[in-house]
């Protein structure tokens, strides 16, 4: 029993191991929801300005179209309206540029990378918490049989020795009875049932034993 059954204090000990693993699992979830909100939130920026220069690009062609029509003395009143505007409109789109970070895709890639990891490390953990849950409950359930099986034990122990002292007492009252007799007969009769208890006693002894054996 001793060397199979964990005590109560090692069960407790891996439940507390198995609480800790469950915390950090739940602290590693929120990280994972903090980054893939990062990651999102970069990506969008990202895009974001990636319309704004496509959007630049195509005023900026359209402005130098129409200032080459000027240069070459091809250009209309209409022309030089849609010029004006277009030309207004590339600055603006260029003042968003400028206070949009360009930088947005290495950064991002950065934050792809962790978020990566840590899905990883998530995954690891959660393994690890399963067969932390599984060696728990394992040893609570041999603590419990072993407690249960070491509480028979005990009972056992004490039925017998309860039978011997019950033996002893037989014992003690058949040889103060000899003094009550005179007869030889009678004597010789005393004698075998004390030898018959005495042999009842050494064999109550060896199985009190035996019981105090196995369950070491």
């Amino acid at each position: 029993l001793e060397a199979t059954t964990p005590t109560e204090v090692e069960v407790i000990q891996k439940e507390s191991t198995c609480m800790q693993l469950k915390q950090m699992l739940a602290v590693l979830g929120d990280e994972i929801k903090t980054i893939e909100m990062k990651v999102a939130g970069l990506r969008g920026s990202a895009d974001e300005y990636s319309r704004k220069r496509a959007d630049f690009d195509q005023v900026a062609n359209q402005v130098s179209v129409l200032q080459h029509k000027m240069a070459t003395g091809q250009s209309t009143q209409a022309d030089r309206m849609s010029l004006g505007k277009l030309k207004q409109r590339m600055e603006n789109l260029g003042l968003a540029l400028k206070q949009s970070n360009s930088g947005n895709r290495g950064l991002e890639a950065d934050y792809s990378y962790l978020l990566n990891y840590k899905q990883k490390e998530f995954v690891a953990l959660e393994a690890e918490l399963v067969r932390c849950t599984s060696e728990a409950a394992r040893m609570r359930s041999a603590y419990t049989d072993g407690v249960q099986e070491g509480q028979q034990v005990w009972n056992r122990i004490k039925q017998l020795t309860m039978q011997i002292e019950g033996s002893q007492k037989s014992i003690n009252n058949a040889r103060a009875s000899v003094s009550m007799f005179s007869n030889q007969d009678s004597r010789n009769l005393v004698k075998v049932w004390v030898s018959h208890l005495s042999d009842a006693r050494i064999g109550l002894e060896g199985a009190l034993f035996e019981s105090k054996y196995q369950a070491t």
